[in-house]
């Protein structure tokens, strides 16, 4: 019944989809109308660009554990893929969670096993893995704060769902301790950090990247995954200073839909850009919008400070880690419940600078064009914190390997 409701109110979705630049992108996936080709499969599943992240450093490690069958990773957002496509044999948008779409996908292929990210347990994909004997192996798995009251509101619910789960590798003590009280043996549980944050710095020349993307010397503010609304802080911040030629400003939205959403307000707050995807480098008075995808690392690499978005609108924050590795110091605002844990233990090591209005945005400014010292230390204790937290892809592997075959 739940397969055929979903089927039902999927159709209905379809012009809302077609609306929306993302959701129009590979919809007949969605539907199952490209079926992955016969074979046997590993199949992993992460919702979308961030949590794909933590799948790429496992990827090597688990054609090693799995030699001879293909990897198979789906998503629920098309834009997840930038980054994993070329490391994989194929990739696909999850189907609306109804089994007939799933059959439709999937249904002639032989999964030896399946690896979840986070907590993306749809009702539909775990019965259908359940009809199929396909194990399922959580990693990176959390429950925020704000999901927890709603896990323990519909326990009865969602821990028949978690017998099937095979084993869970949690990011924190406080996430395994949840699953431990919705009713998972403790034996499945591990707590092995998160691949996501395990991040393994790529870009060897910080000033050869710099000269692609900004000319002068002046101090960098990287806005790193910016949300609406989280620019009516920092606009008003910045705009004298990049007006004067005294800070480099790089903004780069959450996502790709809202490249347009903040070239209009940068030009109503009176701030002149170019775009990266004009091929523009920005210079003093200048910002410089980074409308691509797969290029915020390159950014931090020679960033002097970096606003994690998401954590001054409501949405939990993003991954921090990328920028820490490089050496730059992180500015967050309070919204912090999708990296509580890192952004605790950072915070308690002074290595975190705290954010709330503009005003607070304004003081970081000034300290930034002033070259206060303690923002470069900052960022010094976020690098060393960055090296004392690698290990989680080990972690994860290590829980694998245990029923790799």
């Amino acid at each position: 019944m739940y397969s055929l409701i979903t089927a039902i109110v999927s159709i209905f979705l379809v012009p809302i989809f077609l609306l929306h630049p993302r959701g129009r992108m590979r919809l007949s996936e969605r539907f199952g109308f490209r079926p992955v080709p016969k074979g046997d499969y590993l199949w992993i599943h992460a919702a979308s660009f961030g949590e794909m992240r933590g799948i790429v450093p496992l990827v090597p490690k688990l054609r090693e554990l799995h030699p001879g069958i293909q990897i198979l990773v789906t998503a629920t957002s098309p834009t997840a893929f930038a980054i994993i496509e070329n490391a994989v044999d194929h990739s696909r948008l999850l189907p609306f969670d109804s089994q007939i779409w799933m059959n439709r996908a999937f249904g002639h292929i032989t999964v030896k096993r399946m690896i979840v990210t986070e907590k993306e347990l749809w009702p539909g994909l775990l019965r259908y893995l359940s009809s199929k004997s396909i194990r399922l192996d959580i990693i990176n798995a959390r429950i925020s704060d704000s999901s927890w009251p709603k896990y323990r509101a519909f326990k009865s619910l969602v821990t028949p769902i978690l017998e099937g789960v095979n084993s869970i590798a949690t990011i924190d003590k406080t996430s395994a301790e949840r699953f431990t009280q919705l009713g998972v043996d403790p034996g499945r549980i591990s707590v092995c950090g998160n691949s996501k944050y395990d991040f393994h710095p790529g870009v060897t020349d910080s000033n050869l990247e710099r000269s692609h993307f900004v000319r002068g010397d002046l101090p960098i503010l990287t806005l790193a995954s910016l949300r609406p609304g989280e620019e009516q802080v920092w606009f008003p911040a910045v705009r004298d200073a990049v007006l004067a030629g005294k800070l480099q400003l790089i903004v780069a939205p959450r996502h790709q839909e809202k490249f347009r959403f903040f070239e209009e307000h940068l030009t109503k707050y009176g701030i002149e850009f170019v775009k990266r995807s004009g091929g523009s480098i920005a210079g003093p008075g200048q910002c410089l919008l980074l409308d691509s995808l797969g290029e915020l690392e390159k950014a931090y690499s020679f960033s002097d400070l970096a606003f994690i978005g998401g954590t001054l609108e409501n949405f939990g924050g993003h991954n921090m880690m990328e920028a820490a590795a490089y050496g730059v110091a992180l500015a967050l605002g309070p919204h912090r419940g999708n990296i509580r844990e890192v952004a605790a233990e950072l915070e308690l090591r002074n290595g975190i600078l705290s954010i709330e209005d503009s005003k607070d945005a304004a003081h970081l400014v000034n300290g930034l064009i002033n070259k206060d010292p303690s923002i470069k230390q900052k960022g010094a204790i976020a690098r060393e914190f960055w090296k004392q937290n690698l290990g989680a892809t080990e972690h994860i592997v290590e829980l694998l390997a245990r029923g790799a075959h």
